[in-house]
Parts: structure tokens; C-alpha cells; sequence
């Protein structure tokens, strides 16, 4: 229940190696793996890794150091080795993914950009082609959008957004922000759930 929860997190301490050094201890105590657990002993084993005639690997912009090895090994068993995906869409560096080894895999490889997106509107293409081209060390690439509709707006303050008809979400990067939201709403009278 929720009281033994609560009880329980006082006592844990919130030490990322101790959380690590428990963790470990649960997982060896019970004879289990995790997912990192099984690519590690890919990475040392990797005969397991079978011979295909095709291989596709997808969202690599989010992949690991340790998954790229993975796959740099495989693709010695493979015909035909199939790469996709953009650097502009990495989210995963927080987990270790790098999408500078996904454009390192460029060299000596046959590329294809797909120069039309029947899914993102003109005006958030605009929008998001005037931010992202302010990153450095991208690969720059052209499209056109053929959807008209969307709209690009700016609230100026976050009090004007919640007094908009409809169910909002608000993610925010750090917790602090997350506060002042639910201090704000919690000013308002308005209800929520964190």
C-alpha cells in the first residue's frame, strides 16, 4: 500500500551507488538479468549473434556506445545492413545514446533523405527548422511539408495557458519548474494531478 511505500523510501538512502550496489544485489539474489545485463554478455559472446540476410536498425540516433558495438559486430554477419534515422530526433542522451556514432556510420554508406513530410504542418516545420538549425555538429537536411494546418502560438504566460478551455498537460524538464506550475495552479484554485 501507500503508507508501506512511503515508509519504506524514508529509510532507503538515495545514493545512486548504493541504489546501484542494491540493485544488483536484488537481481543476483534472484538469478535474473535486465536488458543491460543481456547486451553486455551479447557484446563479450558475440557468436550468439546469428547470420542474417538483412539487417535494420531503427531510431539509431538513440543508441548507446554499447548497443553500436552490438550492431558494428552483427553487421559482419549481415548482407545488408539498413540504418535509419536522424540526429535531429536524438532524446536518449540522458540513457547514454550518442547520435554521433549514428552519423560516424555515414562514411562509405549510401544516403537517402526523405524530402517530404505529409505529417509535420508548414508552420512547425518553420518553426522547428529555425531552432534546430541553430545546433552545431548536425547533419543539415532539407524538406518540404505539404500539410497546411497547424498553428504555432506563443503564450506569454503560463497563466493565460491554463485558463484555456480543455485538458492540458505540462511536462517541464526539472522539477523546479514542475513546482512553480503546481504552486501557480494550486494560486488559481485550479485542480491537477502532479
Amino acid at each position: 500500500g501507500l503508507e508501506e511505500i512511503k515508509n519504506i523510501l524514508q529509510l532507503v538512502s538515495f545514493n545512486p551507488l548504493y541504489i546501484a550496489q542494491k540493485y544488483e544485489e536484488y537481481k543476483k539474489n534472484l538469478n535474473k538479468k535486465d536488458y543491460t545485463d543481456i547486451l553486455v554478455e551479447v557484446e563479450k559472446h558475440p557468436e550468439v549473434l546469428p547470420p542474417t540476410d538483412f539487417l535494420f536498425v531503427d531510431e539509431a540516433q538513440d543508441l548507446t556506445p554499447l548497443m553500436w558495438k552490438i550492431i558494428i559486430e552483427w553487421s559482419k554477419k549481415a548482407n545488408v545492413l539498413v540504418i535509419a534515422g536522424d540526429d535531429d530526433q536524438s532524446i536518449y542522451t540522458f540513457k547514454g545514446a550518442d547520435a554521433s556514432l549514428f552519423l560516424a556510420q555515414r562514411l562509405n554508406a549510401k544516403i537517402f533523405h526523405l524530402p517530404v513530410s505529409y505529417r509535420v504542418p508548414i508552420a512547425i516545420r518553420d518553426l522547428a527548422v529555425s531552432v534546430i538549425s541553430k545546433v552545431k555538429n548536425r547533419e543539415v537536411k532539407n524538406f518540404i511539408s505539404v500539410n497546411t494546418g497547424g498553428v504555432v502560438a506563443q503564450n506569454t504566460s503560463l497563466s493565460e495557458f491554463i485558463h484555456l478551455k480543455g485538458t492540458k498537460y505540462i511536462l517541464g524538464r526539472t522539477k523546479y519548474v514542475l513546482e512553480r506550475v503546481a504552486e501557480l495552479l494550486k494560486m488559481e484554485g485550479i485542480p491537477f494531478l502532479p
